[in-house]
């Protein structure tokens, strides 16, 4: 959902360079909206979710299951909030590379 909500709500800023400075940002989103109207402040988004959404599930299933797996593998029985911190790091890790090698 956080992947989601940033890439949407970050479109408009992805419509083109924009001057420094807060006014230059306003001027910008201004000269956007009325050359296309509120959809050109979207144009793109369509493409990017399609990115961010099999991204964030995929991340999310491979950190789930290789904390599962180290689990399994080192025959422990703690409980995930007691898991120590080096095997989540390893799941976060090959989940942070496993899930944009294949959704990318």
């Amino acid at each position: 959902f956080a992947g989601v909500s940033s890439a949407s709500s970050s479109a408009a800023a992805a419509a083109g360079p924009a001057p420094m400075g807060f006014r230059g940002s306003v001027r910008h989103l201004h000269a956007v909206f009325t050359a296309g109207g509120v959809r050109s402040l979207y144009a793109g988004i369509g493409p990017t979710l399609m990115g961010i959404v099999p991204y964030g599930g995929l991340s999310f299933a491979a950190f789930e299951t290789m904390k599962t797996f180290y689990k399994k593998a080192n025959d422990h029985d703690w409980d995930e909030d007691r898991m120590p911190l080096g095997y989540k790091l390893a799941a976060g890790g090959c989940a942070g590379v496993g899930a944009p090698t294949v959704t990318y």
